[in-house]
């Protein structure tokens, strides 16, 4: 992966504003025209009408996702098949000279127990490889996002921008906006669909809400499967993408996307389809004051 940049994605049809997506966890490859096609109608319908570019970074894939997890379970099986062998042989030669007494364990329960212990230690191993890949991509994030999301969209000539992160694209740009180096971008709003990010820092999220102009923009789904799973169980606490932020900012808004997705459905890829509804009542063209109508 060469080195973060900007893809133009669609050119602006009235406005002069241009917005920039920031994607996350394993989306780096998702870089044809139509990976993006959703979020660029759907911001369309939401009545965006400037450039909007993608901002593309070394998210990862699935592929290199799935690689880490497979070559941990198998290491991981190894290594438990081998620790079981050790005790079955222990258990059939050794413990009888030390503890005599008439060890009938069977053939067949010694394989079994050598088995399970192989399973258990592959389920471990696989956890443990995605853990190491999302860790790897998270920290990569926040790097990035320091480094080189504004000098990026400074060096494309671009002034003044939206910022839109989904998962750990959010992630991406609360670091960029808290670094304190913005390179002479004016950041107008921010919004953040699905945000691997977390909602209890409540200094963390001030210090992104004065960096921008305009509305900094959480919204979340409660019932995120793809955060719970992923992003609760490494980082133990609940991400902005599956609650609201309760700090006291005035220009921080929640708007909760749980009534816009099926009972069933994760939601957490359906933000796209579903951009028009959950910013009906965000005021885009509104260029004295970015801020929305209120969203009840």
């Amino acid at each position: 992966m060469g080195a973060p940049k900007l893809m133009p994605l669609a050119q602006a049809t009235e406005d002069s504003r241009t917005l920039v997506l920031v994607k996350g966890f394993l989306s780096r490859n998702e870089t044809a025209e139509e990976h993006h096609e959703e979020w660029v109608a759907g911001l369309r319908e939401a009545s965006w009408k400037g450039e909007i570019y993608l901002f593309s970074w070394d998210a990862s894939t699935e592929a290199e996702l799935r690689g880490d997890m497979v070559f941990n379970g198998i290491v991981g099986g190894l290594a438990g098949f081998g620790i079981a062998t050790a005790a079955r042989t222990g258990l059939k030669y050794v413990l009888p000279r030390v503890i005599p007494g008439p060890w009938t364990l069977s053939s067949w329960a010694m394989t079994g127990a050598q088995l399970v212990s192989a399973a258990v230690a592959l389920r471990m191993g696989t956890s443990h490889g995605a853990r190491q890949r999302w860790n790897a991509v998270r920290d990569r994030s926040e790097k990035i996002g320091r480094e080189d999301l504004f000098p990026a969209i400074r060096q494309a000539g671009i002034d003044t921008v939206t910022l839109v992160g989904h998962s750990l694209g959010a992630r991406l740009i609360d670091s960029a906006l808290r670094s304190g180096d913005q390179s002479g971008v004016t950041v107008e709003d921010t919004l953040y669909f699905g945000g691997a990010l977390a909602r209890d820092d409540e200094e963390a999220w001030r210090q992104a809400a004065v960096a921008i102009t305009g509305t900094l923009l959480n919204v979340y789904y409660s019932n995120d499967d793809v955060l719970r799973r992923w992003y609760e169980a490494v980082e133990d606490h609940v991400p902005c993408g599956r609650g609201a932020v309760e700090a006291e900012i005035p220009n921080l808004l929640n708007v909760s996307a749980d009534s816009h997705f099926a009972p069933t459905d994760h939601g957490h890829y359906h933000y796209r389809k579903h951009i028009r509804s959950l910013l009906a009542d965000f005021d885009w063209m509104d260029e004295n004051s970015p801020l929305l109508r209120d969203s009840g």
